[in-house]
């Protein structure tokens, strides 16, 4: 007998089983700070996931990682109904693989909580935008990520830095700013990929130098300067 394969609409909200979820390896953030994700899960358990996530159906059908793969109850009413369908946790079928465009961190710390199932609403169209764009108007992304996803969707979709202004809602002197930081050595990218030590500011002054010597040797300068500054606070407030 075929099992039947949950069909998801466009704009629609369901409840969906958290083993359906998998991470978009296009995702702009690409770390987690453990510690705040640990104040999320904590949260979760408290309120619960109060912002859907935003996911999209895979291409291929199936992704089986976990045996028990939830789908949508066949008893469940239907997206066009006032209640919102209910994704069986435990209906042990196997269902369309479903790729979060938004919400990895909700999906990771609800997971960090003991959640079985989430809120999320499915996308179509270009979902590295909508990914890039959620992120933006949340402002968790480093000045790093935002860069190198900027980046990476202006190379994919073959934007000038006008249209990709357009998108994002950003003027093009800010835009180019701010995609002048994938100038930066990888060494400096790296750290300050999850570090906030060091505001974009001075970062997109860093990224000016022509050289990639210059820029070590402001960063490294800036952030000798930065441990001068702590050291005297404690030898101040010991």
């Amino acid at each position: 007998m075929m099992l039947e394969t949950p069909q998801y609409e466009k704009g629609q909200l369901y409840q969906i089983s958290i083993v359906d979820f998998r991470p978009d390896p296009n995702q702009p953030r690409k770390s987690m700070d453990p510690q705040a994700l640990a104040e999320l899960a904590d949260s979760i358990k408290s309120v619960g996931v109060l912002q859907p996530l935003l996911f999209r159906v895979g291409i291929g059908g199936h992704d089986p990682i976990s045996p028990e793969i939830g789908i949508v109850s066949p008893n469940s009413p239907t997206p066009d109904s006032p209640e919102i369908g209910i994704v069986s946790p435990d209906s042990g079928q196997m269902s369309q693989s479903l790729i979060i465009v938004a919400g990895e961190r909700r999906w990771a710390a609800a997971q960090q909580a003991g959640l079985t199932v989430l809120p999320a609403i499915c996308v179509e169209g270009n979902t590295a935008e909508i990914a890039l764009v959620e992120n933006l108007q949340r402002q968790d992304l480093t000045p790093v990520e935002e860069a190198e996803a900027l980046g990476r969707l202006q190379e994919e979709q073959k934007y000038t830095q006008e249209q990709l202004g357009g998108i994002i809602g950003k003027a093009q002197n800010t835009l180019s700013e701010t995609l002048s930081l994938n100038r930066l050595p990888l060494t400096i990218r790296n750290e300050c990929r999850t570090d906030r030590t060091i505001g974009k500011k001075v970062l997109i002054a860093i990224a000016k130098k022509k050289q990639e010597r210059g820029m070590m040797t402001a960063y490294n300068d800036y952030k000798a300067k930065l441990d001068k500054q702590k050291a005297a606070r404690q030898k101040k407030d010991p």
